[in-house]
């Protein structure tokens, strides 16, 4: 059987029919194109069965998947598909990590009534939420469609049954949902530091007002001196 190596512009690697070695040395080959790889990334099995005597294209099981025929339409459909489920499961740890640091901040918030985080690391935590959305919607095409299950039936039958399999819709919702109270968190915090500025520009008005003020009376005590 033939053997694939597919890289994704989104980071994500995937293997056919390869060994550890030869997928140690496409992996080496891949990290060399990237600026900063990920030092643990996340990974999965998936078996493909081939059966060219079956009846129907294609047949679902809890764990794998049998084609009568393994083509490239269907290596592309798996592909992205198996593509898709890593990179989401590493956006997953990503904002998971995002929501425990929320989670200690709101509680050291109400504990001591201040706001324990830097504006510059607020600042990165807004972005990096912001960039994951965009990475699921944009880059990975998450909510897309396969150009090749658009135009054949029998390979969306593949790409619809792989993305139930992986509750990749399921996993978006819900991943949503958690940037969408990062980003309700953020806006508070924000809004604090905006409020803390302001506050700051009226003492530094009331001071300045006060100097005025102070070098009037002076000036007004000089001459009647």
């Amino acid at each position: 059987m033939s053997r694939y190596f597919v890289v994704y512009k989104y980071g994500s690697v995937v293997f056919f029919n390869m060994g550890r070695r030869e997928r140690d040395e496409c992996l080496k080959l891949a990290r060399s194109f990237t600026k900063t790889p990920i030092a643990v990334p996340c990974t999965d099995d998936y078996r493909v069965m081939v059966r060219p005597g079956m009846e129907g294209w294609a047949e679902f099981a809890a764990d794998h998947v049998v084609l009568k025929r393994l083509d490239l339409n269907n290596i592309s459909v798996i592909g992205t598909v198996l593509a898709q489920t890593v990179a989401l499961e590493h956006h997953e740890l990503k904002v998971d990590n995002m929501i425990e640091i929320f989670s200690g901040l709101n509680k050291t918030t109400e504990e001591t009534g201040e706001m324990d985080i830097s504006k510059a690391r607020l600042f990165k935590l807004v972005a990096e939420n912001n960039n994951t959305l965009t990475e699921l919607v944009t880059r990975m095409r998450l909510l897309g469609r396969s150009d090749t299950a658009w135009q054949y039936s029998q390979y969306d039958k593949v790409w619809s049954g792989l993305r139930a399999d992986f509750e990749l819709e399921e996993r978006f919702d819900h991943l949503d949902y958690k940037l969408n109270l990062i980003q309700t968190q953020s806006k508070f915090y924000l809004e604090i530091l905006q409020n803390r500025k302001s506050d700051t520009l009226e003492w530094i008005i009331i001071v300045l007002i006060s100097m005025e003020i102070c070098v009037s009376l002076y000036d007004m005590y000089s001459k009647l001196g």
